[in-house]
């Protein structure tokens, strides 16, 4: 576009809103004395102008907003110079003392990550307490993100846990929402397939409505969603504050596993955990972190034992 100027107030310009000087490519301060009147303006010898700029990296260039700005270095210079109009009005180079200085700033590429943890309480299980509640904690976190995120997920699928365990419920304190996030949608798969029934997002966790005659028995995948409701960021900080996301399945084990098979003591059975972090930029400018990790649950037969007395 074409360059123009506006002069202004100190005053007029600090009561301008961020809206206002989304157009602004460059700021001249002058300086003088309070009373040019009396004394010609004249600046105190030692003192101090200091002009301070707050400013936003934009998600786009300026001269094409359809291009995202990229990591690299950013070169700033300042300009100063003085000027006495009553001493040296011509206002030649040699009366016009000048410098200038330039400082520079390196953008780097911003990432999301996210972690993923499993953990079985507990992780051995005896033939005589088969019957026992079995809690698996699903967690994620912030990792080594330099970028906040929009949303975070937790999810398990693992049909051959699934197959061999059931989901006993769940309640609004099995859910702990990550730092910054203000809901949570809880959605779940039944009998093995693969289609999800999606629930509603809220400041508690719940399980969605589920066809009649079906319970949290015939869960055989679950999945939290944690956002928030402004659809906003989790952190508004440089270095994004870090979350923690936690969920807890509480299961039993099965007399017969799903597809008919026994349920052998003694075995082993893993489970693996998904996590996802994204965020909702449009145009997209970071791609997606994923994660999972696995932990183990044993079946032991135990040790029999007869007292004799």
């Amino acid at each position: 576009g074409t360059l123009t100027s506006r002069t202004t107030t100190v005053a007029a310009a600090g009561a301008l809103a961020a809206a206002d000087l989304q157009t602004v490519v460059g700021v001249s301060v002058t300086y003088q004395g309070a009373n040019p009147a009396v004394d010609g303006g004249s600046i105190v010898s030692g003192t101090e102008a200091k002009l301070t700029l707050k400013t936003q990296l934009r998600p786009t260039l300026r001269s094409d907003s359809t291009v995202a700005v990229a990591p690299f270095t950013v070169e700033n210079y300042a300009f100063a110079q003085g000027y006495d109009p009553v001493l040296y009005p011509a206002g030649t180079p040699g009366d016009t003392p000048f410098d200038s200085d330039n400082k520079a700033i390196t953008l780097i590429q911003g990432s999301l990550d996210v972690t993923a943890a499993k953990a079985f309480d507990p992780d051995v299980l005896l033939e005589k307490d088969r019957g026992a509640l079995v809690t698996a904690t699903l967690r994620a976190t912030q990792g080594s993100s330099t970028v906040p995120t929009n949303q975070v997920t937790i999810s398990d699928t693992d049909a051959e846990f699934f197959n061999q365990y059931r989901l006993d419920g769940l309640t609004a304190a099995d859910v702990t929402l990550p730092t910054g996030a203000d809901r949570v949608r809880v959605d779940v798969q039944l009998d093995g397939s693969t289609d999800w029934i999606a629930g509603t997002a809220a400041a508690t966790a719940s399980l969605p409505a589920l066809p009649n005659g079906k319970s949290a028995a015939d869960v055989t995948g679950i999945r939290f969603v944690f956002d928030r409701a402004d659809g906003g960021l989790f952190s508004n900080t440089a270095i994004p504050a870090n979350y923690t996301a936690t969920a807890l399945l509480k299961v039993r084990l099965l007399e017969v596993a799903r597809n008919g098979d026994p349920i052998v003591f003694p075995s082993s059975l893993e489970n693996t955990v998904q996590t996802n972090s994204h965020r909702t930029d449009d145009p997209a400018v970071y791609p997606d972190a994923n994660a999972e990790a696995t932990d183990g649950i044993a079946l032991e037969a135990g040790t029999f034992a007869l007292d004799v007395s």
